[in-house]
């Protein structure tokens, strides 16, 4: 990637899913509150979820935001979470407090360091990304899946926590600003076929693609009756 985007190097593995049934959870590092190189999510509430020891590792989208701009993709039936340092056992400071996931997408989460050994406590966060900055999170959106966490079905979820608190000065350099887009559909960041689009030429993208697949009341989807009776 290019230098000077914003972007954590290493993306060869990836917080990433690629069932429909998942939710993005972002988290801000507003303190430099860790002392490793990597954040790790303890879930659990729904079907599925984590434990001490197998706690994976969070996604670093943005590293010139605070200290990092994290993320991971949990079940969407998931209710709690909290962030370590580690996997396995470690010490109360290490970790964070528990938090309520916000099922309605509308939220970012940032981590605030506590006293007197305490584990730190965690909470909203309105995200104020550059231009720039923000390919870092789009990077990780494929224009061309349907996935709720990863791809269009995402679109939302952005426009709530980034595009509608990004300001006018750095909305202007969307035309300019570009992006590496995932153009085969159902394929790993590794195995897609990629092109280099402006921020603004993404979003349109993926807000075609959230509107056709949820077309007003009344109106059909043409796309879908075609696919239907091939």
């Amino acid at each position: 990637m290019a230098a000077g985007l914003g972007l954590a190097s290493g993306k060869a593995i990836e917080s990433k899913a690629f069932l429909t049934d998942y939710y993005r959870v972002y988290v801000v590092n507003t303190q430099s509150w860790f002392d490793n190189t990597s954040l790790y999510i303890h879930y659990w509430g729904g079907a599925s979820g984590t434990t001490w020891e197998s706690c994976p590792a969070m996604t670093e989208a943005v590293s010139d935001y605070y200290s990092g701009l994290y993320y991971y993709d949990v079940p969407n039936d998931t209710t709690n979470f909290l962030v370590k340092q580690g996997t396995g056992g470690v010490a109360d400071w290490k970790k964070t407090a528990n938090f309520t996931i916000d099922l309605n997408k509308t939220q970012a989460y940032s981590i605030e360091p506590s006293v007197s050994g305490q584990p730190a406590s965690i909470g909203s966060h309105t995200v104020l990304l550059s231009a720039a900055q923000f390919t870092g999170v789009l990077y990780h959106i494929d224009s061309c899946s349907g996935d709720h966490a990863e791809g269009y079905e995402a679109n939302p979820q952005l426009n709530n926590l980034f595009v509608n608190n990004i300001g006018s000065s750095e909305k202007a350099l969307f035309p300019t600003t570009m992006v590496t887009d995932y153009v085969s559909e159902n394929l790993s960041h590794d195995l897609g076929k990629t092109a280099t689009v402006s921020i603004t030429n993404k979003l349109a993208m993926l807000q075609a693609k959230y509107d056709a697949a949820h077309p007003a009341p009344g109106t059909v989807n043409i796309a879908s009756v075609i696919d239907d009776k091939s």
